[in-house]
């Protein structure tokens, strides 16, 4: 074999020798990538696994302790009913401005049983704002359009969202709207109860009373504000001054049915003697299905089916029952059920509410 022939043999023979020692090494290093990738995702779903674990534990830890506490406090079960404790910080219900309400909506403090009571009075939009500071601010609740007293739900307060969209649209349609936080709601003094919410609103109406005797005076209440809206209008009834008439949005019959059908509750419901140890003692809260029996003034209930807080049966039943306990002399009681999707807050934006409100209003 020439030596040619023998060269180019030997460097076939490397040639190919490097190639096979480049494919091992590119296998080598794509085992070594697989190995470092499997070793990420394998970490990644461990992490993953230990948070989902530590969530586990810590939504089982706050359950226990959360049915510890209501077993054992009575004071916790009626932070339940009140939740007044949840407020924004930031806002300044000094400025009813800031939370887009008119220029000349007046913030004030009405004397209440517990103390002073965070209020506003936002006028009718025919009203013009006042220039002299010096004037009434509330001369308006003597221009004889109707006024209705708010009396809002539980959490938070007068400020939040879907109540101030209510007041919008009642001023919007020319009617004067008073509204206040309860003792402890807000900026308002004192702890709430059930005693002591009806109260306030008795402040809240002899002091719009005090301001104008003869405005057409309504009371609007809605979820828990039912409840304060039918202990108010029971006690004006029962001294012969009743409201012109009272509204009652996405309400309950009384607490204890409320609170069973209420979504807060669906974890707790299985637990043994949850209803004789929690429940039971609200049993005669706020049970406006017999108050009305007694409130002979004319009454609007209005509940929309896709309420997800109160259930809409629980409206319907107020209804039959007050219709069935009222004096036959009674004024009409009227029921509305609403299917536009409003849920438990956003009855002021169903297209039917305007006329309604047209409605009740001129049937006085």
């Amino acid at each position: 074999m020439s030596e040619g022939v023998k060269r180019r043999t030997k460097r076939t023979a490397a040639n190919q020798e490097s190639r096979v020692k480049e494919t091992k090494d590119d296998f080598d290093k794509k085992d070594q990538q697989r190995g470092v990738l499997s070793s990420l995702v394998f970490g990644i779903i461990s992490l993953i696994w230990s948070l989902v674990k530590i969530a586990l534990c810590t939504i089982l830890l706050l359950y226990i302790a959360f049915v510890i506490i209501m077993y054992s406090s009575p004071a916790a079960r009626e932070l339940i009913i009140y939740l007044h404790p949840l407020k924004n910080p930031f806002q300044d219900l000094s400025k009813p401005g800031s939370f887009g309400l008119p220029d000349n909506t007046v913030n004030f403090y009405i004397p209440g049983q517990a103390g002073k009571l965070g209020a506003w009075d936002i006028p009718g939009k025919h009203v013009a704002k006042m220039q002299d500071s010096k004037a009434d601010k509330h001369s308006h609740l003597k221009d004889g359009s109707p006024v209705f007293l708010y009396l809002h739900g539980n959490a938070y307060t007068r400020g939040t969202g879907h109540r101030i969209g209510l007041y919008k649209l009642l001023s919007s349609m020319g009617f004067h709207v008073v509204t206040i936080d309860y003792r402890g709601f807000g900026d308002s003094e004192g702890k709430p109860s059930e005693l002591g919410l009806i109260q306030d609103g008795l402040s809240a109406w002899k002091w719009i009373r005090s301001q104008s005797p003869e405005a057409p005076l309504y009371i609007w209440g809605h979820s828990l504000g039912s409840g304060v809206a039918g202990g108010v209008a029971k006690a004006l009834c029962d001294e012969g001054s009743p409201p012109y008439g009272v509204i009652l949005e996405a309400p309950f019959n009384n607490v204890w049915e409320g609170a069973v059908k209420h979504p807060i509750t669906v974890p707790f419901r299985f637990l043994p003697y949850f209803n004789e140890t929690v429940l039971d003692e609200v049993k005669e809260v706020f049970r406006t299905d017999k108050r009305l029996a007694d409130v002979y003034c004319q009454i609007l209930i209005l509940h929309d089916r896709d309420d997800e807080i109160i259930s809409f049966e629980l409206g319907k039943k107020l209804y039959e029952t007050a219709k069935n306990s009222r004096q036959p002399d009674a004024d009409p009681i009227k029921f509305v059920e609403l299917n536009g999707h409003h849920g438990h807050k956003m009855i002021f934006q169903s297209e039917k509410l305007p006329g309604l409100l047209r409605d009740f209003v001129k049937t006085k």
